[in-house]
């Protein structure tokens, strides 16, 4: 049989302190946290995201010189709409007068530079025929 005690002896097993081991294990952390899922960020990380950021706000003030303030639609349609039916009141007329031809105003008669010269307001009211068939 052989003897193993005197090759185990040779052997030694190094006890490691936990404290070490920690301080090892953050230094593994610091150095890559993006390889140990650690909730930090490593600084080239940062500085993509500030990039990234940079390039965002920039994109952002060229929109905002074409950009224009918002218009509200509805109340520009309703005076459209407005306006359109004071137009149809204004035909309305137009055409009543037409058909009855009703001509108001004030008459100025006599000699433009005589004393007797005098006015007075008329009403002159002319109706067409109907058209006989």
């Amino acid at each position: 049989m052989k003897d193993n005690w005197k090759k185990l002896q040779a052997d030694t097993i190094e006890k490691t302190n936990i404290v070490n081991k920690k301080y090892k294990q953050l230094l593994n952390v610091i150095k890559d946290p993006d390889g140990y899922n650690t909730n930090l960020a490593s600084k080239r990380r940062v500085e993509n995201l500030e990039e990234t950021q940079e390039e965002i706000k920039t994109q952002i003030e060229d929109l905002s010189i074409n950009s224009h303030p918002p218009v509200e639609f509805t109340k520009k349609l309703n005076e459209l709409h407005d306006k359109i039916d004071s137009i149809y009141s204004i035909i309305e007329v137009l055409s009543d007068r037409l058909n009855k031809l009703e001509y108001e105003g004030e008459l100025t008669y006599g000699e433009p530079f005589n004393v007797g010269r005098s006015s007075k307001y008329v009403t002159v009211l002319l109706r067409r025929k109907d058209k006989e068939k």
